[in-house]
């Protein structure tokens, strides 16, 4: 249920991403982290399950307009 409301929130922000050009910082906890990371990192599930998000390390990702 998560990675549901998460991709269908990552759906909607690149749309605005794309459309306003615009930067986005994004700050979850690690559970809601995982399908974030599994959709711009392209992970399996079996991948996502076992990732670790240390608290002293960001995510950066660069999305193509």
């Amino acid at each position: 249920m998560v990675e549901k409301r998460v991709l269908s929130f990552v759906k909607d922000l690149l749309i605005l991403i794309k459309s306003e050009k615009i930067n986005v910082a994004i700050s979850a906890h690690n559970n809601s982290m995982r399908p974030f990371r599994r959709y711009f990192e392209n992970l399996t599930i079996k991948q996502m399950m076992v990732l670790e998000n240390p608290y002293e390390k960001y995510f950066d990702y660069t999305i193509k307009c």
